[in-house]
């Protein structure tokens, strides 16, 4: 067996294996080519992607990341994926050893994976090598394609009624000069303010706009007061299946409880209700009671669950 960095040519090789190792598919050649691409000049994170090679084929795939969102100097993320048919040959355990080596010569210190409820054997293969449980990520599902949003148009009305309003990035970028430097000052405190299981990655100002630049203008909602940026939420696309989900949703300290936080999601759904979108996801920790709530009275059920482990490489394998 030969482990090696990959090239360009394997990513089609890469793309079949990983998709066949998740519920849904979600890696393409192209994605895969321009994550790695953008790891090199966006952001302090790193990446590098491995395979293993037998006869001449590649029958596994490893990599390491620090996605910008969750980066802390010295953690990174890693992942491994081998063909199904060639699984229980030892290609995981090879890999993962392999990552370990290259992590360690990169001063890393903790490392740590991503895993559907029911990708069981991955679940008992990180238990085994010393990973930790450390936190449970629920996937949330509504059908929107005949809700009716109108019951809030009271809370919309009590809102604009205090000179809070909702209008799109879009919007703001035409109408305010200073609208992607208070954009910036209010993600970060949102970011700030997440339970500590949400651990984010406060960006510099060209991080912030590298990410921005991959969000639609026409589906980032702001609410402001005049001038003052108080809270936002953004769509986000995932899969073919589920084209829509809800990104981050945050209200500045000072102005939570006032229903804002539900005023932007209602603008979301309405927005993907407009696009033809049937189903609207989003991602919650499942120790964000808070948030949980806030979905729960909007009608999202919990359908799935990722579980997040990480390990300390100080830690005996």
């Amino acid at each position: 067996m030969l482990i090696r960095a990959c090239s360009p040519a394997d990513y089609p090789r890469m793309a079949e294996i990983l998709n066949a190792s998740w519920p849904q598919p979600v890696y393409t050649p192209e994605q895969m080519q321009a994550q790695e691409e953008a790891s090199s000049k966006d952001g302090p994170g790193q990446m590098q992607y491995y395979v293993a090679e037998q006869n001449g084929q590649v029958s596994g795939v490893a990599f390491y990341d620090q996605p910008p969102r969750f980066y802390q100097p010295g953690k990174f993320r890693t992942t491994i994926a081998v063909a199904p048919h060639q699984r229980q040959q030892g290609i995981a355990s090879a890999l993962d050893t392999h990552l370990l080596s290259e992590l360690r010569r990169s001063s890393a210190r903790e490392i740590w994976t991503k895993l559907h409820e029911a990708m069981i054997p991955g679940i008992h293969f990180a238990r085994a090598r010393g990973f930790r449980e450390e936190t449970q990520i629920w996937e949330l599902l509504r059908d929107i394609s005949s809700i009716d949003l109108s019951p809030y148009s009271s809370l919309i009305n009590k809102l604009q009624q205090q000179g809070i309003e909702i209008h799109t990035l879009q919007e703001l970028l035409q109408a305010d000069p200073g609208c992607l430097q208070k954009l910036y000052e209010l993600f970060a405190q949102i970011g700030q303010d997440l339970p500590a299981t949400e651990y984010w990655h406060s960006p510099t100002y060209t991080e912030f706009l590298g990410e921005l630049a991959r969000r639609s203008p026409a589906a980032y909602f702001i609410a402001h007061a005049g001038e003052s940026y108080l809270g936002l939420s953004y769509l986000g696309q995932r899969t073919i299946q589920h084209p829509w989900t809800i990104g981050l949703t945050g209200v500045s300290r000072a102005e939570r409880r006032r229903g804002i936080a539900l005023a932007l999601k209602v603008r979301g759904m309405a927005y993907a209700q407009q696009q033809g979108c049937r189903f609207l996801g989003t991602s919650v920790d499942a120790a964000n009671q808070a948030s949980l709530a806030l979905n729960a009275k909007l009608g999202f059920i919990h359908q799935e669950t990722w579980l997040v482990f990480s390990k300390k490489l100080t830690e005996v394998c």
